[in-house]
């Protein structure tokens, strides 16, 4: 991205919301995709141009952070003060050659040196060139080599947003000639034929084809899940970690409402945003299970399933180009536990499937301890009893967008 293309934030309001944000993110261990959110939609005044220097500059220095500390000559501040964002800020404005807006804070700031340390990036070691924890960086290379760096070069580059057209409403014409009238911009995907990425930020949920139901917002990697479980019209769909709902909504258009698609959960909020999303797309065929559902229900209500998604919890490696402040958050306790869950989820999950049905476990990790390694170990503990179908690993590097992986598994 060149330097003319990325905003300075020029007035005194703007700057204070972004530091805040950060302050928040950093030291306060919030959520950007909740902070920044509820920022715009608490300043409701701002103009498309501000909103969209606030958002950039905030998840831009996220994704950036260590290396916005060593062109200031600090190490990582992984729990910054205020003064230390708002030092960080006019770091960030030096970087990128934009004029430092005449803020106090900015004073003892020296631009020129700024830019010389951050023009010698290519000599700096991996982790602070990419903004990694070193501990992560480490971890991530040893079961990557060499592909790492290509990775992270490519999840450090945002992606654009994503729509998924919803085929019980509508089809992909109607959605493209609704954007024109709308003189919003999109470009189709050969690799997700339902996608359409968005050439310029824009607030979707407020237009008329995401309100009546025309479109879903769902990122392009995430797209190719649904279809690779394979499912037909008429059959039993068992969405286990449902979350809010996507796949499953996904699924109910690839099969114009005709199948039965039980969405579970243990999150009983999620439920209910997927029941909100569900009445918006017209997926009638989509039935929740609440989420205190004894097991032995749930294995009544899963055994006779045809097709079973087991979009696990993961750490997310994948999707750091949309959530790029997942790195600064994750521990490796906090690794470990989650590979375990998922394991628990395997073992739990796919030995209630009749014979002859199939499964797709998922995940949006990059990491092969998360993907086939699991599925291998649960194969080789089953031995007999399921056969590996088909597998994809889907590359930020090569698709573009998340990294995600996908396995099919038959119960024999």
């Amino acid at each position: 991205m060149s330097h003319s293309t990325i905003p300075a934030l020029k007035h005194r309001n703007l700057a204070e919301a972004a530091v805040k944000s950060l302050h928040e993110i950093f030291a306060q261990n919030k959520f950007a995709d909740k902070v920044v959110p509820a920022l715009l939609a608490g300043n409701a005044k701002w103009g498309s141009k501000d909103r969209h220097a606030l958002a950039f500059t905030i998840y831009e220095m996220v994704r950036h952070w260590r290396l916005i500390c060593h062109c200031a000559g600090k190490p990582l501040l992984t729990n910054p003060t205020l003064a230390q964002v708002w030092q960080l800020l006019g770091v960030w404005h030096s970087m990128h050659q934009l004029p430092l807006p005449p803020f106090e804070e900015f004073t003892l700031i020296n631009p020129a040196h700024v830019l010389q340390q951050f023009e010698e990036v290519s000599q700096l070691p991996r982790a602070v060139r990419y903004s990694m924890p070193d501990w992560l960086d480490q971890f991530i290379y040893a079961q990557l080599n060499h592909l790492w760096e290509t990775e992270i070069a490519a999840l450090n580059r945002p992606a654009p947003p994503v729509l998924r057209v919803n085929h019980i409403k509508t089809n992909l014409q109607k959605v493209l000639q609704a954007l024109e009238q709308l003189q919003i911009s999109v470009q189709t995907l050969p690799h997700a034929p339902d996608a359409l990425a968005l050439t310029m930020p824009k607030q979707v949920v407020k237009l008329p084809i995401y309100l009546n139901g025309w479109v879903e917002i769902q990122d392009a990697a995430s797209q190719l899940v649904a279809p690779f479980l394979d499912a037909q019209k008429g059959m039993k769909i068992v969405d286990v970690c449902a979350g809010a709902g996507g796949k499953s909504l996904h699924l109910a258009s690839l099969l114009q409402n005709k199948a039965n698609i039980i969405a579970y959960d243990t999150d009983k909020t999620k439920l209910e945003q997927l029941k909100l999303r569900a009445r918006r797309n017209g997926a009638t065929c989509i039935n929740t299970l609440p989420a205190n559902t004894l097991p032995s229900l749930l294995k009544k209500a899963f055994s006779n399933a045809d097709r079973m998604l087991l979009d696990v919890p993961c750490t997310g490696l994948g999707t750091l180009k949309r959530h790029p402040d997942l790195k600064w958050k994750l521990t490796p306790t906090h690794i470990t536990n989650l590979q375990t869950t998922q394991h628990n989820l395997l073992t739990l999950y796919l030995p209630m499937l009749k014979p002859g049905a199939v499964a797709v476990y998922a995940t949006c990790s990059i990491l092969p301890s998360e993907n086939q390694q699991q599925v291998e170990q649960f194969l080789a503990q089953h031995k007999g009893s399921f056969e590996l179908l088909d597998e994809q690993h889907v590359s930020p590097s090569q698709f573009g967008f998340d990294g995600f992986y996908m396995a099919k598994i038959i119960r024999k």
